[in-house]
């Protein structure tokens, strides 16, 4: 299957740069879901992208919080609205990524991105453009700067990546040959009986 060669450059680098952590690490999904890792969607009913999260949701954030733990959430959430914080104490999203960049530099990367739809093709921009190297950095900086050492936190960092437009940077592009890809195979009704989500987006992309 294709995801098994997949190559996860981004939490490679999260775990050589904060060797000796004694925190336990998760990673619930592959792919993107509302509040996958908050609660249990089939209690709160955020299970495709346009549900937004209901603000009393109790979140797993409000549970640790209760408990005395740090709670940190930093990257792409799916709350629809990213600046809310459903009980994390510290929270970056797209909008403080977007403030590292001038806007003719926003404009760049967005001219730089359109076009890349499911196809793929490599970025001609450096990595700081990209949020998630934005949210990557910041990722450490809490973990060794912002957060309390003498106190347990949880910390959930999630990134854009791999998302359409498939528009990497190059380097990142480069990781995969094509051509010794086994992708997973797919039922002839799969657009029919998969996924709600799913099912959503693909007829949106005709």
């Amino acid at each position: 299957m294709a995801i098994r060669k997949c190559i996860r450059p981004i939490l490679i680098v999260l775990r050589r740069q904060v060797c000796g952590l004694t925190a336990r690490t998760a990673n619930r999904r592959y792919v993107c879901l509302p509040a996958g890792l908050l609660a249990y969607p089939h209690e709160h009913g955020a299970r495709i992208l346009q549900d937004a999260l209901p603000a009393d949701a109790c979140t797993i954030a409000h549970h640790f919080g209760k408990h005395g733990y740090q709670t940190a959430a930093i990257g792409k959430m799916h709350f629809v609205d990213e600046t809310q914080k459903h009980g994390f104490d510290y929270r970056l999203e797209l909008g403080d990524f977007r403030k590292t960049l001038t806007g003719s530099e926003w404009q760049e990367l967005r001219r730089d991105q359109s076009g890349g739809g499911i196809i793929g093709r490599p970025s001609r921009l450096s990595s700081r453009y990209f949020q998630d190297t934005y949210y990557a950095n910041e990722t450490v900086r809490y973990l060794r700067e912002k957060r309390d050492p003498d106190k347990p936190f949880i910390l959930w960092s999630s990134y854009f990546m791999p998302h359409t437009p498939l528009v990497p940077m190059l380097e990142y592009f480069n990781l995969y040959n094509p051509k010794t890809l086994t992708l997973p195979k797919r039922s002839d009704n799969a657009l029919k009986t998969g996924f709600e989500g799913h099912i959503i987006r693909a007829k949106q992309r005709g």
